[in-house]
């Protein structure tokens, strides 16, 4: 190995402008594809299509051309008139008119267009000054060509549905990226030239960092050409990138300035590869055994954020393995400094406490991680929703006004889709049962009203007139597509509107259940928005031990080939849990809880999206590492110089302190710019991150780490033996 550093090293210096060169155009040329990165992503992807409120959803788009299809726009006045006027009616008939010509738009529902008095009850507002129209479209359709079709006759029309809040997403999460770059890269540009007091060298780790990124997104708009890309998946990546990237470059760039102080380039850049390059590409590697966790839940989004994380990881890697040698190579005088830092005064008293007293030190830091774990215990995590976009956002306020003026109407219900065991939809025996399981549903505790054919059907009707009627009218069948087709029938509940997301979860558990136990004949599924939220929180909890298992075992594996020891990488993700443990009671305390939410700009909700913390924690894991390994490193170095650990890991420290410290007030400009957004879901992830390496920094590795080394003495290195 040393010999292939060597080897590689000696290349990059004899083509070291061509290398850089290479590097740059590439990063260059691949800007216009990175730009589009925001174009192909979307608000869903993190459930499998095999869970029943998948299959729901699924069923109703391809029966009764509702779900994930279906717009909803709300009509009022400016002017104060009523919604049942007939001149309202009119300006909205003229409103729409030019969306029935698309070829996309399978169905329009408003008000007063037909006779049904419990649907025209649907579509009016409590205080009858607003009314709705629901469009279902057969496919994908861009909220601009909705609005592009709609007529203008002075009235004031908001759109929600999934699809326009996956449109918010998209616009307000982009305006978060941009602003967080905005923010970020100044602030860092800055620090780094604190910490190396020169401009050349503050520029080449940012740079590094930009072309990691700009490869990632590149790749991110491609793949999601070819898969679910989430739209959060663009600020967790990005976050990720700058992160890594400026660390990596940190690591490199301070260890060639230290071997420069001893040495000619060319012999500090094969010192700088073979130490520096080597805990890079294995920080590197415990981020990519990190993120590989998210491919064990096996959905798409999670698959591609997976990808691209590796992508922007491996980026970073390589980048800092070929274009960052060459560049310290061709300006190695701009690198080079006779200054050799100091131990800050603070680091010299909190050793001599710790070495007095480790015991306490352990007792007192556990503690503390404690306390702030213990908010993670009551976390409530949910699927991303409505209720996580800023109360500006259109798509939210109409969705509002939708659920508190019009009771019997609702963007988010629960929906059962029944289909037949024996014959069609349509035979008298089975429109019975499908009367059976309304009735049953009817009255049913935190259920406000329910939905179905049978409460369209005029009184005196039974299963066989209906059946009857079908056979001798065909065109009849179509009109009733909203609730009934050949092959399946659709029931809409509309729960209490007190109930709270748990509820309506356990609303869901109950129906099923319920169902389940009596009876059917038929296949029922239970589904909707609180369906896709149970089923997700009940496949990401079943997933967990596996991607536990996996993520630890890897992890364990690349610390032992690294450390050559048994018992560092134990330690070491025992500490890493604890951090991650006290990040998460962190982000449930102000996220969930809703504390400092003025002070932040949040509005808290009593939930946590479940995504926040499982991203969390495979990021943590490998970003976590990245601060053990360099530390470990040095203490190892030490130990092998000295032979005796107390010493090895006050030598060790105060060589990596630095870097350290450097590297986390870096990534917490990093992550605390996302805090600045709009979403509360990316300033979730942005802060979460930015807290658990600020405990990761300072708990962790500069009293934790070292007071339990101290504590095991000679067993850290077990079964290693210093020759």
């Amino acid at each position: 190995m040393p010999q292939l550093t060597q080897q590689w090293c000696q290349f990059v210096v004899r083509h070291a402008q061509a290398v850089l060169v290479t590097s740059v155009l590439t990063c260059l040329a691949l800007i216009p594809l990175a730009r589009t990165a925001t174009h192909h992503t979307v608000p869903n992807g993190w459930l499998p299509d095999s869970t029943e409120a998948v299959l729901v959803q699924e069923l109703t788009a391809q029966e009764f051309g509702s779900g994930d299809t279906t717009w909803y726009l709300l009509f009022s006045s400016p002017d104060g008139v009523a919604a049942d006027d007939p001149a309202f009616i009119k300006d909205v008939q003229y409103t729409i008119r030019p969306l029935r010509a698309l070829d996309d738009v399978s169905s329009i529902l408003l008000y007063a267009a037909n006779d049904n008095q419990l649907l025209n009850d649907m579509l009016i507002s409590d205080d009858g000054m607003m009314s709705i129209a629901v469009i279902t479209v057969s496919g994908d359709v861009e909220p601009d060509l909705i609005r592009s079709n709609l007529g203008d006759a002075g009235l004031t029309v908001q759109m929600t549905g999934v699809a326009a809040m996956g449109e918010d997403f998209r616009i307000i999460g982009h305006s978060d990226l941009v602003r967080a770059e905005f923010i970020s890269l100044p602030i860092t540009l800055l620090l780094l030239l604190v910490v190396f007091r020169g401009v050349v060298p503050a520029l080449v780790p940012v740079l590094m960092a930009a072309g990691s990124l700009v490869i990632a997104l590149a790749a991110m708009s491609l793949l999601g050409r070819v898969t679910a890309v989430n739209v959060f998946t663009v600020n967790a990546v990005t976050m990720l990138g700058l992160a890594v990237g400026i660390d990596y470059a940190l690591i490199m760039v301070s260890r060639f300035r230290e071997e420069l102080r001893h040495t000619e380039p060319s012999a500090a850049i094969v010192g700088t590869v073979q130490h520096a390059g080597r805990t890079v590409m294995i920080a590197g590697s415990t981020v990519a055994i990190g993120l590989s966790g998210l491919i064990f839940f096996k959905v798409p989004a999670a698959t591609s954020t997976a990808i691209l994380g590796a992508i922007v990881v491996l980026a970073a890697v390589t980048l800092s393995l070929t274009a960052l040698p060459a560049a310290l190579y061709l300006f190695a005088e701009r690198f080079r400094t006779n200054t050799v830092p100091s131990p800050p005064l603070m680091l010299r008293k909190i050793e001599r406490i710790r070495e007095q007293r480790p015991f306490a030190t352990i007792a007192i830091c556990l503690a503390l991680l404690a306390l702030l774990t213990y908010p993670a215990l009551h976390m409530k995590a949910v699927s991303p929703g409505i209720r996580d976009l800023p109360q500006s956002a259109p798509s939210r306020t109409a969705a509002e006004t939708i659920q508190q003026y019009f009771p019997l109407a609702s963007t988010s219900p629960i929906q059962i889709v029944i289909q037949p065991e024996r014959g069609t939809m349509v035979e008298a025996q089975n429109l019975q049962r499908y009367r059976n399981i309304v009735n049953q549903l009817i009255g049913f505790e935190g259920v406000q009203e329910v939905q179905s054919l049978w409460q369209y059907v005029p009184s005196g009707f039974t299963a066989e007139t209906l059946a009857t009627s079908f056979l001798l009218e065909p065109d009849l069948l179509p009109a009733t597509q909203p609730f009934l087709t050949t092959n399946a029938a659709l029931i809409t509940i509309i729960p209490d509107s007190s109930l709270d997301s748990d509820e309506q979860q356990e609303l869901v558990q109950q129906i099923r259940q319920h169902l389940n136990e009596v009876p059917q004949q038929m296949t029922v599924l239970v589904g909707g928005s609180a369906g896709l939220d149970l089923d997700l929180l009940t496949y990401i909890a079943n997933r967990i031990p596996l991607v536990l298992t996996w993520v630890l075992t890897l992890t364990m594996l690349a610390l032992f080939v690294h450390l050559r020891s048994f018992v560092l990488p134990i330690k070491a993700l025992l500490l890493n849990l604890a951090s991650m443990g006290a990040s998460f009671g962190a982000l449930v305390w102000i996220f969930q809880d809703g504390h400092l939410d003025r002070l932040l700009g949040i509005s808290a909700n009593g939930t946590t999206v479940m995504f926040v913390p499982v991203l969390m924690f495979c990021f943590l894991f490998g970003l976590g590492m990245d601060f053990e390994i360099v530390m470990l490193s040095r203490i190892r170095e030490a130990w092998l110089e000295t032979g005796d650990t107390t010493v090895a890991v006050r030598h060790g420290l105060e060589r990596a302190a630095g870097i350290v410290t450097a590297s986390a007030v870096l990534m917490l400009a990093v992550f605390f710019a996302f805090g600045f957004g709009e979403l509360d879901v990316v300033k979730a992830l942005g802060i979460g991150l930015a807290i658990a390496v600020a405990l990761d920094a300072t708990v962790i590795r500069l009293l934790l780490l070292p007071a339990t080394m101290q504590v095991l003495g000679d067993w850290n290195w077990w079964p290693t033996k210093r020759q």
